[in-house]
């Protein structure tokens, strides 16, 4: 059973988030949103620096769950991945036959936040 879950979303624009959601909640009937983070990312590129002022960084990340479209790309991937999660988090990493918007990837993350 979670002590804590989280859910969130962003609406991007490149690499400007346009609108944020995030909720907060294990098991509660209604979640709480946490609007003041919200405010952090709205309106912003999602740099580590934006990151941390929302309270979550790479470093934050516990555990990765990576989609590639094609997994020959798994080396390329693996370059960049590295260079952002240092703190190596546990990950999965699969090739799935489409991904929405036609990117190459999507990062699925999880953070544990203080």
């Amino acid at each position: 059973l979670a002590i804590v879950g989280v859910a969130a979303w962003v609406k991007m624009d490149g690499n400007v988030c346009v609108d944020a959601r995030i909720c907060l909640g294990a098991v509660a009937i209604t979640p709480v949103r946490a609007p003041s983070a919200e405010k952090v990312l709205i309106g912003k590129e999602l740099t580590p620096e934006v990151l941390a002022e929302a309270g979550v960084g790479f470093e934050s990340v516990i555990k990765t769950t990576c989609f590639l479209a094609n997994i020959s790309d798994f080396a390329k991937f693996n370059e960049v991945y590295a260079k952002h999660f240092i703190s190596k988090p546990a990950r999965s990493c699969v090739a799935v036959k489409d991904i929405p918007a036609g990117a190459l990837c999507e990062i699925e993350a999880l953070a544990a936040v203080k």
